[in-house]
């Protein structure tokens, strides 16, 4: 979504394209299928490339593949901003305009809060080549494939529409240029300085809830940090039972279903690759 950090950085004086170089991935990936090791599909943006390898595939595959974009494209027009943007909730969903966008996106494409998998299983029936490829994307926000809401096959249509792009130079370019702007606004940025609590006011007797007020940092050397506001970026179970002490935490995270995690490798290399790894590379299980 390039054009959310182009806003971004517009927010903050900057702008973007002058200071950020983004190559496009052509194609966005090539997926490996573990059940043919010597075959593989490379997701583009191009139709034509994508027909030929479909129909390669299965005959009428390429037909099929253009319901399920047109079914992930209104997700992403209409789901998006309905579901992903604002938080999810009855009663925002009963607001009459979302209400109707809710009823339009169901009539059309399908109850958006419905398994993926259904939806999957109705384009390509019993084929969990197809399957994997376009919905291993969920992998993304932490969710199941198999299990998650079908309002999420719009990371396919933003993968085809929008593409899938790379800073020059690697991610690292655009935290250089947001910590850049901040010292100049003069934003103060402190590391190591560990966060050893969220500092929680009681609850108020006549309004009944509590706020963040500041951070508690550096363990025997405690200094108390007052804000108006904090941004806690820790997994949420490690924040309430480690940053919020035990008489302000709300949830029993001992009983909550977590999503599935993820094990990041990096490697940094001193050549250039050969051309047949010129694109990012997926293997499905």
């Amino acid at each position: 979504l390039p054009h959310v950090y182009r806003s971004m950085f517009h927010d903050i004086g900057l702008d973007f394209d002058s200071v950020i170089d983004l190559t496009r991935c052509e194609p966005s990936y090539r997926c490996f299928f573990s059940s043919d090791s010597h075959s593989h599909f490379d997701v583009s943006s191009d139709l034509v490339k994508m027909k030929s390898q479909l129909d390669t595939i299965h005959e009428g595959y390429f037909e099929q593949y253009l319901d399920f974009l047109m079914c992930s494209q209104l997700n992403f027009h209409i789901g998006f901003p309905l579901f992903i943007q604002k938080d999810i909730s009855w009663k925002n969903l009963i607001e009459i305009d979302r209400l109707q966008e809710y009823f339009t996106l169901v009539m059309r494409s399908g109850n958006p809060l419905n398994a993926q998998s259904n939806v999957l299983q109705k384009y390509f029936p019993n084929d969990h080549r197809m399957h994997a490829l376009l919905s291993f994307q969920n992998l993304y926000v932490g969710l199941n494939p198999d299990s998650s809401p079908s309002v999420l096959t719009l990371l396919h249509a933003l993968e085809i529409s929008e593409g899938v792009w790379y800073p020059v130079g690697g991610f690292k370019k655009i935290v250089d240029a947001l910590e850049s702007k901040c010292i100049e606004l003069g934003v103060e940025i402190r590391l190591n300085a560990q966060v050893d609590e969220i500092l929680v006011s009681s609850s108020s007797r006549f309004f009944g809830h509590s706020s963040c007020y500041g951070v508690r940092i550096n363990g025997n050397q405690s200094e108390s940090i007052k804000s108006k506001a904090v941004v806690v970026n820790a997994d949420y179970t490690y924040a309430c039972e480690h940053l919020l002490s035990k008489s302000k935490r709300k949830h029993n995270t001992k009983s909550a279903k977590h999503s599935s995690s993820v094990a990041a490798f990096y490697f940094a290399l001193n050549k250039k690759l050969s051309s047949s790894l010129d694109s990012i590379q997926v293997v499905t299980a």
